[in-house]
């Protein structure tokens, strides 16, 4: 008896529902099975629910099982579940674990995720849903859906229509993703350029954009005209209408608002025209696109893009649902995510949390070049592992098991199937500890090296190449390490092919601690299916303060390390 697969029936649930745990059974053997499957919810190593249903499986066949699991009613909450399938004398022949939360908003643990296929007569827009519902997205991205950027719902009458980039769309699609999504309890966000406009509605309208101190409009290869969006400018007026029309319209949560990260300095309607600074003109753009989708439509949200990190300092504390950052150089290393994760939890006071769009262009290189799929896989792994392990949230997953790799996202690559598991198995991880990552509360000390050593091995903060990357961070009664193995990668940048790690054994670990340890544990996404395992400690003094020493039997890529302190 194998299980094959593991999931539960949503990407989060609200408060007050209940879960139903899919488990996918196969009986390859010669004999019918009859059995009980037992799936427990899980924090840390307390059970907090079980139930049971019995199986019974004929010789040779396949079977998908229901078992519902009650909840919580505890908001913002992450638990494991562990699923055991015991034969007719109770022994255990089978397990495996996935993970589940409860969150009252998408906001408190924005997973992101995207579509971006629109394609008429699309059959599967079910099953896409579903498969991303098994990495937890709880929020989607609808990227490219729309007629025109100045335009965004087609005109009367055109279902199906040819998009600015000559993709065929269809509104019966969209609509069918929507609803598929929120079957799952995940939101759907319309993409939306704040000042994009093609060359038909430029013609016509060439005092609304913006111009080069040359004379030469603001565009993208003049596929794209860069508008005005200052407060009661006529473009300002106009796409926010848009905007509004398109959450009427579209049972779409809010909209996903884009900018082309320039330009920074621009004159209005002609060379002599007014200076404007962008950066000074978002906030309130920001506060207006908010106010008009929750206007038109309760509990509608936007979120902004501050492409490489500009201007997040001054968006961040506006009216949007979480602080989202496209990443480009120079931000290449893995220190540099962390560092934008910092920068925006402090721009936002803590109040939002921070989502990186980080795209993993190997796995596009991997077309061309397959032998470097494997290592353009671990990128792809160790990008979401520094993310989440810095406390941030990374776009990346898509329909199709599909993962970003290029800015236009139909170039989307689909991960293979023996890796699939292994991206799953981060998002489980990141979910069932989800507490011990995205608590608001939690403070980065990594730069305190003074407060913990890893024996034997270069370590630090800064995710050097060939050391343990370490990540300290604590709020009062909790302190976490992550251990990120970084030993033996030729260099620390997130968007270049990495080997696989080589895993490490029996790490000695020491940390300070400001009160006494009560329980420590250890868990990892490589392993055991994420759950937690309490780990021996020894209480020692160190630096001339109150420390604990213990090992860590093995770091393959990422561990965690979770020490609950006493009162």
């Amino acid at each position: 008896m194998q299980i094959i697969d593991l999931y539960p029936d949503r990407a989060t649930y609200r408060p007050g529902q209940n879960a139903q745990i899919r488990v996918q059974l196969r009986n390859a053997g010669p004999t019918d099975f009859s059995g009980l499957v037992i799936a427990r919810l899980v924090s840390l190593d307390q059970v907090i629910g079980e139930h049971q249903v019995h199986a019974h499986l004929l010789a040779d066949t396949t079977q998908v099982l229901s078992v519902p699991l009650a909840l919580p009613a505890e908001d913002f909450r992450g638990y494991g579940v562990d699923v055991c399938v015991q034969d007719a004398n109770q022994r255990t022949i089978a397990e495996a674990s996935t993970a589940l939360d409860v969150l009252s908003s998408w906001v408190l643990a924005p997973r992101y995720g995207f579509f971006a296929d629109f394609a008429p007569g699309e059959l599967d827009s079910a099953e896409r849903a579903a498969e991303l519902s098994k990495y937890h997205i709880n929020v989607v991205q609808f990227y490219d859906w729309m007629y025109r950027h100045y335009q965004l719902l087609p005109p009367p009458g055109q279902e199906v229509f040819v998009d600015a980039l000559g993709r065929r769309l269809s509104m019966d699609t969209v609509r069918a993703k929507i609803e598929a999504a929120h079957e799952h309890n995940m939101a759907a966000l319309a993409y939306g350029a704040i000042y994009g406009a093609e060359p038909e509605y430029f013609a016509q309208h060439p005092e609304q954009a913006l111009y080069k101190s040359s004379g030469e409009p603001e565009s993208i290869e003049r596929l794209f005209y860069i508008m005005d969006i200052r407060r009661g400018s006529p473009w300002h007026r106009r796409i926010l209408e848009e905007f509004r029309l398109v959450v009427t319209e579209l049972p779409f949560d809010g909209i996903h608002l884009d900018q082309y990260g320039f330009p920074k300095v621009a004159h209005v309607g002609g060379p002599h025209g007014p200076q404007v600074f962008l950066d000074d003109l978002f906030p309130p753009f920001i506060e207006d696109a908010a106010a008009v989708v929750a206007a038109a439509r309760p509990g509608a949200k936007v979120i902004f893009n501050n492409v490489n990190d500009w201007p997040t300092e001054k968006t961040a504390t506006t009216n949007q649902a979480a602080v989202y950052i496209e990443v480009w150089p120079p931000h290449d290393t893995y220190s540099d995510l962390r560092h934008l994760i910092l920068k925006a939890k402090a721009s936002a006071f803590s109040e939002k949390q921070v989502i990186l769009a980080a795209y993993i262009t190997p796995l596009c290189m991997a077309r061309e070049n397959p032998d470097i799929l494997p290592q353009a896989e671990q990128a792809a792994r160790l990008a979401s592992a520094a993310v989440f392990a810095s406390g941030g949230f990374h776009l990346l997953p898509g329909e199709r098991n599909g993962a970003l790799c290029d800015p236009y996202y139909p170039k989307y690559n689909t991960l293979r199937p023996e890796f699939v598991p292994i991206m799953r198995s981060l998002y489980d991880f990141a979910v069932r500890y989800e507490n011990y990552l995205f608590d608001p509360r939690l403070v980065d000390t990594s730069d305190q090296v003074e407060t913990y050593r890893v024996e034997g091995r270069r370590f630090g903060p800064n995710a050097l190449k060939d050391s343990v990357w370490t990540i300290r961070r604590e709020r009062p009664g909790l302190v976490t390490l992550s251990l990120i193995n970084l030993i033996g990668q030729p260099h620390n940048y997130w968007d270049l092919p990495h080997p696989p790690p080589v895993a490490l054994t029996n790490l000695a670990v020491t940390m300070t601690t400001a009160q006494p340890v009560q329980t420590m544990y250890l868990a990892s996404p490589d392993r055991a299916g994420g759950r937690a395992e309490r780990l021996d400690f020894i209480i020692t003094e160190w630096n001339g303060r109150q420390a604990v020493r213990f090992t860590v039997p093995e770091l393959e890529a990422w561990d965690l390390l979770i020490l609950l302190l006493a009162p």
